[in-house]
């Protein structure tokens, strides 16, 4: 790409829009560009080329206010997104402005539905996919709306309150916490974090089922050496996933194993792969890592490997000494006796 030619078309009047367009070229680089140009060759950087070369940031101002997204715009100026973002801030910033974009979303807002949604448990993320705008865009507007209402904040765990008496059902039924947060809508720390508090007030305990006690831990960890994962073992036993680490961890910790964490499966096909021949990159692909996890895994082997192999020569020197000390002794016993 013939840089100069840029350069000097710009200085003859063309407009930085068109050259982005014609030579598909990245609006900051551009700019960079004209300016070394014109220190190179000592022209004077005018107040005039100065407003041709921020026009584009104008452009970009205008078209954020005309909905268009940072990406369309990102994309239209090839640079990158967060460019557009402070350039257009700082835009505002320096010439007075404010966004007529955001005014108009919160005019376009049906702020009473969406409290009203709100307050049935909807999340904010789910009303934005709705209204096609941002979650905090939706979690601003409302709570705006509430303050000059006189209205209090309508919670997600509103829509749990009410039903927490059913919620402590479920559990004690055996339903996991993430089935009863799919039911009402909500994360699992809340549940978690209302029962909690429902079973403090209500001086009651979660008993649990006859069939926890009859879990096997020496099996539950066996299916996981075996390269269950442990959802399967959940599902197998049906407990949360939780439960089953859980139970592992304490097993593990009881009987001095080894814990079956993704590293300690991972690093034993490695290990297996390599002494079946395979090289560096087969491994990588088939083990779906990179070719440095590969690497520091066979690395570890190889120390390993070498530490047993130092111990066990040192055992035998070790043994070796202690016998020529054991006939020393002997010989001196017998001379004695002589």
């Amino acid at each position: 790409m013939d840089y100069e030619k840029i350069c000097i078309m710009f200085l003859k009047g063309e407009s930085l829009e068109n050259i982005i367009d014609k030579y598909k070229i990245d609006y900051q680089k551009v700019v960079k560009i004209i300016i070394y140009y014109c220190k190179r060759e000592n022209i004077q950087i005018s107040e005039d080329i100065k407003e041709r070369l921020e026009e584009p940031i104008k452009n970009m101002y205008d078209l954020r206010n005309k909905n268009f997204s940072f990406e369309e715009i990102a994309k239209k100026y090839y640079c990158k997104i967060h460019f557009v973002k402070n350039a257009i801030r700082k835009y505002r910033k320096k010439n007075h402005l404010f966004s007529s974009r955001k005014n108009s979303i919160k005019n376009s807002l049906p702020l009473d539905v969406i409290y009203e949604f709100k307050r049935q448990g909807i999340s904010y993320e789910e009303i934005a996919q709705l209204y096609e705008c941002s979650a905090v865009t939706i979690s601003k507007n409302l709570k705006e709306y509430c303050e000059e209402k006189g209205l209090p904040i309508p919670s997600i765990y509103e829509s749990i309150n009410p039903h927490i008496k059913e919620v402590y059902e479920l559990k004690k039924n055996g339903k996991t916490y993430s089935e009863i947060a799919d039911k009402f809508n909500c994360s699992k720390s809340t549940v978690c974090k209302h029962l909690k508090n429902f079973l403090e007030r209500q001086k009651l305990s979660l008993e649990k089922n006859e069939e926890n006690f009859n879990l096997n831990p020496e099996e539950i960890y066996k299916l996981r050496i075996s390269g269950m994962t442990y959802e399967e073992i959940a599902e197998k036993y049906n407990r949360a996933h939780s439960t089953i680490y859980n139970i592992i961890l304490k097993y593990c910790s009881d009987n001095n194993l080894l814990f079956p964490d993704v590293s300690f499966f991972l690093t034993k096909k490695i290990w297996k792969l390599r002494e079946d021949g395979k090289s560096i990159k087969e491994i990588a692909k088939s083990c779906k890592c990179s070719i440095e996890i590969v690497n520091k895994a066979l690395e570890e082997y190889e120390k390993k490997a070498y530490t047993e192999e130092m111990m066990l020569e040192f055992k035998i020197n070790l043994d070796k000494v202690r016998k020529i000390y054991t006939d020393a002794d002997e010989t001196k016993t017998i001379n004695k006796k002589t």
